[in-house]
């Protein structure tokens, strides 16, 4: 009797243990162990802005990390795509981020995860982190960090010493256009692209706190959904807008195209728009045709 007992005790040990080790187990560390301010009945929800867009920024942010993290892989892009897709689909109906990424968990489940070294709660767990930083909530220290080169709403910091070395950088025509010139040639991070954007679409910063001011910003840049300035690298509703207000005159566009052709070289931009990251490169010939049109190179920002 006693060794009957004994057997049934090392099997449920045994079942409990497999269990916590599958792959397929619900994710370990999940929206409810972290504090904000948009708690609501223990859990975190999202607001109406914070729902719209956030699937583009997991699609890139998942890619991102999955290919820094371990290899590229062309089965990391079809698992981001995945990811966003199952998030389209669930934010329509649900708010609760522990929901959200049960969800996201439970629809990798049943995808082909290719040859990727993650299964799919280790996405999960990843998209709840990213998420919680993207909305500027405290996470865990454990919590997985935001891949290099992804720029993050709302988190300019206007008073560092690094932006303001951007602003000293800018104090003249020669050193504009120097650094458009460096912001095709990728050698100007996202972030630093994104501050100087902010400011010249009427964004201001409030004296001694950092904090955006954007009662001087037009109306449209605040119906994008999306709190906080604009982050052209992920948010495809900024760079639509941002191409509406290209001027649309012929001569306009060649003056534009010009302009960019001499910065970078016409065959070395032809190169870098079919090649791998041309998407990110044509962004940025965006940014710079619209600097350019609205007078940066005699105007520094302010």
């Amino acid at each position: 009797m006693m060794f009957v007992i004994c057997i049934f005790a090392y099997l449920s040990f045994a079942s409990s243990f497999l269990t916590l080790l599958s792959p397929l187990s619900p994710p370990l560390r999940t929206a409810s162990k972290l504090k904000s301010t948009n708690e609501a009945d223990g859990n975190i929800t999202l607001t109406r802005n914070d729902k719209i867009n956030y699937s583009e920024f997991l699609s890139h942010a998942v890619q991102a990390h999955l290919d820094q993290e371990w290899t590229y892989q062309s089965c990391h892009a079809d698992i981001a795509r995945e990811v966003s897709k199952i998030y389209e689909n669930s934010v329509e109906t649900e708010t609760d981020i522990n929901k959200l990424v049960m969800d996201i968990g439970s629809g990798l489940e049943g995808f082909d995860m290719g040859d990727a070294f993650v299964g799919a709660w280790d996405v999960a767990n990843v998209c709840s982190d990213f998420l919680f930083k993207r909305m500027g909530l405290e996470t865990t220290a454990c919590s997985t960090k935001l891949p290099n080169g992804i720029a993050r709403f709302g988190e300019i910091n206007f008073n560092s010493s690094d932006f303001k070395d951007i602003f000293a950088d800018l104090n003249s025509n020669f050193n504009r256009y120097n650094w458009l010139s460096r912001v095709l040639s990728r050698e100007v991070e996202w972030d630093a692209i994104n501050s100087i954007m902010a400011i010249n679409l009427g964004y201001k910063v409030v004296d001694g706190t950092g904090i955006l001011c954007h009662s001087s910003v037009d109306e449209k840049w605040l119906q994008r959904g999306i709190a906080g300035s604009p982050d052209f690298q992920v948010e495809q509703k900024a760079m639509e807008l941002l191409s509406d207000e290209l001027p649309s005159h012929p001569d306009d566009q060649d003056s534009m195209e010009h302009f960019v052709e001499m910065l970078f070289g016409k065959d070395m931009k032809k190169v870098e728009e079919e090649g791998e990251n041309g998407d990110d490169f044509v962004r940025r010939c965006i940014v710079v045709k619209w600097l350019y049109a609205f007078d940066f190179l005699n105007k520094p920002p302010s």
